[in-house]
């Protein structure tokens, strides 16, 4: 099975504008996520008994951390555009495929304006610069914690989820 997580982001240092994420599994989306209502929808009936109340509620919860974190990516990382004040979309792309529970690739792909920006091969520990801008976050890609949100996610999301 291939799980594509697709997130996307707009706004600038001084504001956050809108988050969206979709989770599509084997070319069927089952469930998106919006910053307007702050809530998962899901898109498959079968998946309220297959997740339950407990599991969805959890994911809803990730995805509510997961918009405060690209809202501190928008204040923190974007802060030199604060002159223009020019809004910018930040895409995430995730997507693993997985064959009787055992990982078969993995792949995380960021693009800034609809540039590649870098993306992480099929290791997990190994990233690559797809613009020279994105060599100044290296040492974000390198951390131990990026490190272990990727093991994580790999593990929670992609294998398990």
């Amino acid at each position: 099975h291939r799980h594509d997580f697709y997130f996307t982001a707009t706004g600038s240092s001084g504001s956050f504008l809108d988050f969206i994420v979709n989770s599509v599994v084997d070319d069927v989306q089952l469930c998106s996520y919006h910053k307007e209502k702050h809530q998962l929808v899901i898109k498959e009936d079968w998946m309220y008994q297959a997740l339950g109340a407990s599991e969805i509620a959890q994911k809803q919860q990730k995805l509510l951390d997961l918009e405060k974190n690209f809202q501190w990516a928008f204040k923190n990382l974007i802060k030199n555009e604060t002159k223009s004040g020019k809004n910018h979309t930040l895409q995430v792309f995730v997507n693993c495929e997985v064959d009787k529970d055992i990982l078969v690739s993995s792949h995380f792909q960021f693009a800034l304006d609809g540039e590649d920006f870098c993306q992480m091969d099929e290791q997990p520990e190994h990233w690559m610069a797809m613009k020279p801008e994105a060599q100044h976050f290296k040492f974000l890609w390198d951390s131990a914690f990026w490190k272990r949100r990727v093991r994580h996610y790999i593990q929670e999301d992609c294998i398990d989820g």
